[in-house]
Formats: structure tokens, C-alpha cells, sequence
């Protein structure tokens, strides 16, 4: 699922820069601390080292996203904000959470993005 996101993310950020949009600067900081949980999830699963480093860095991309709702609610924001919650949630999944779990820890961290705004 984790790719399935990751490309929808992809796909909208393209879309948004070929538009012209203003790019909240906190959107390339959350995209980067999923590809940093990304890292640390390989090692992960590699080397068997504990899960915390992958669901910091995927929480706090959820945090980082879900703060931009706060300034501006435009529907192409929205829309990248919601895939990097998905993809956070996914790599929380990844670390052996279970799905309430990760929405537990994701609403804790973020805020339900629902409320935003």
C-alpha cells in the first residue's frame, strides 16, 4: 500500500508544481521524513533493531503534513496531506501495529485531520 501512496503523492505534488500551486514549505519536510522511515524501516527488517526509529519518523511526516491544514485547506493540499498520513500509516503497519493501533498512534501525534482547520 505503501507504494500505491506513494505514487498518488508523487503524482499530486507534480500536479501541483506544473499548476503553479504554493508549496507549503512543511510539505517537502513531511515527504522527507517518510523517505526517512522508509531508511529506517530497511534496517528494520534487515538487522532486526527495534521498530521506534521508522514510527518517529513516519509520525512525525503525519505531524508535518496534518499542520499545513491548519494555514490552508485548498483540495491539492488536502489531497497530499491525506496520502502522507496514508503512507505514515502504512509504515507504522509495516513495524507490526495493527491498524487500530496506527490510527491510534496517528490521531495521537497528528490530530484527526478531519478536525483541522
Amino acid at each position: 500500500m505503501a507504494v500505491i501512496n506513494t505514487r498518488v503523492l508523487a503524482r499530486g505534488a507534480a500536479n501541483a508544481l506544473r499548476r503553479g500551486d504554493p508549496v507549503p514549505s512543511l510539505l517537502p519536510e513531511a515527504v522527507q521524513d517518510l523517505a526517512r522511515a522508509v531508511t529506517a524501516l530497511t534496517t528494520f527488517l534487515a538487522e532486526s533493531k527495534g521498530p521506534d526509529e521508522t514510527r518517529r519518523f513516519a509520525l512525525e511526516a503525519a505531524r508535518k503534513a496534518t499542520e499545513i491544514l491548519k494555514e490552508r485547506h485548498a483540495l491539492a493540499i488536502s489531497v497530499l496531506v491525506g496520502q502522507i498520513r496514508s503512507a505514515a500509516g502504512d509504515l507504522l503497519r509495516s513495524t507490526g501495529m495493527d491498524q487500530a493501533s496506527a490510527l491510534q498512534a496517528l490521531e495521537d501525534t497528528a490530530g484527526r485531520a478531519s478536525e483541522i482547520g
